[in-house]
């Protein structure tokens, strides 16, 4: 596929944009990406900044770090990642999580802004074939204890001896099939 811009050079750099219902794509060839990003390599298109400034739809990409200076991110410098050293203030600052660990560490901060960002913070995408029945079965076990927490608030024992019972037996569902592996 030929670049959208100058339509000479193959394109590498496949960009789409959903709103409301109209999709719009944009293929662009290495040097045409570099050009309209006014960057000497491509990183611009991809930093932290600039996915969520396309996605909150804000002018400015750096602008996305005033909505997350609430009160729940106040003094964050204080907590680092005991792997990497990063502090909250550095993730905020470059929109980039310093290792794995991160995750972990800054997990309470960043549920909040995935959330905000993508309505819930549950992996929803694709899923391998040979763990496809295990990831079922981990999100009903997940489904059926919070319907259990529900039935045992509201004094419903019978039900929630039901429900704890089919919670065993896919736990153990799931713990034959791990070891089948």
């Amino acid at each position: 596929m030929l670049c959208d811009e100058c339509h000479k050079d193959l394109a590498t750099v496949h960009l789409t944009k959903i709103m409301d219902d109209e999709t719009t794509e944009l293929h662009l060839c290495e040097e045409c990406t570099r050009r309209l990003a006014g960057e000497s390599s491509l990183n611009f298109f991809f930093t932290f900044p600039k996915l969520l400034a396309d996605v909150l739809d804000l002018e400015d990409p750096q602008s996305f770090a005033k909505l997350f200076k609430e009160s729940l991110f106040e003094g964050e410098s204080t907590l680092s990642c005991s792997t990497c050293g990063t502090t909250f203030s550095d993730i905020r600052e470059s929109g980039k999580l310093g290792c794995g660990e991160c995750y972990e560490v800054f997990r309470a901060r960043l549920i909040p802004i995935l959330e905000k960002i993508h309505g819930s913070c549950q992996y929803a995408g694709k899923v391998p074939r040979r763990a496809e029945g295990q990831m079922k079965t981990r999100l009903e076990i997940r489904t059926l204890r919070r319907r259990l927490e529900e039935l045992v608030k509201r004094e419903e024992y019978e039900k929630a001896a039901e429900i704890r019972d089919r919670i065993k037996d896919l736990e153990g569902k799931l713990a034959a099939s791990l070891k089948g592996e």
